[in-house]
C-alpha cells in the first residue's frame, strides 16, 4: 500500500499602501466672491468652493495691494481701500491647492464720491 502525501498550502495576501508617491492633486474649483463697495473701498467675501483650497491670493491689477489668506474658513473677507472714488478695479483671485491653482477676475467700480456741501455767503 502506497503512503498518501497530504500537502496544505496557506496563501497569504497582503495589501501593501505605501505614500511616499505623490498624490494626484486637481485644480481647485472657483469660489464664489460677492462684492461690496463704497466711494474708498472695496470689500470682497470668498465663498470656499467644494473640494480641497489651501491658499487665496488676490492682487488688485490698479496698485492697490495684494492679500494672501489660508483658506480654511467657509468664508474670507477681504477689504480693499482707500481707493479712488468713481474708479474701475480689477482683482485676481486664485485659489491655490499644492502647485495646482485656478484664477477668478473680479471687476468693480467704486461708487462717486458725495457731494460736499456748498454754503454761499
Amino acid at each position: 500500500m502506497e503512503k498518501g502525501y497530504f500537502v496544505a498550502c496557506y496563501c497569504i495576501y497582503i495589501s501593501i499602501r505605501s505614500t511616499n508617491f505623490p498624490l494626484s492633486i486637481s485644480e481647485p474649483e472657483l469660489p464664489f466672491v460677492e462684492r461690496e463697495k463704497t466711494a474708498n473701498y472695496i470689500k470682497l467675501t470668498i465663498h470656499k468652493p467644494p473640494g480641497v483650497v489651501e491658499l487665496y491670493k488676490v492682487t488688485c491689477s490698479q496698485n492697490c495691494g495684494s492679500q494672501s489668506w489660508p483658506a480654511n474658513q467657509s468664508t474670507v473677507v477681504i477689504e480693499f481701500g482707500p481707493l479712488n472714488p468713481y474708479t474701475d478695479y480689477t482683482f485676481t483671485i486664485r485659489a491655490i491647492t499644492g502647485n495646482k491653482s485656478s484664477s477668478l477676475y473680479v471687476f468693480s467700480r467704486t461708487e462717486e464720491a458725495g457731494m460736499s456741501s456748498l454754503e454761499v455767503v
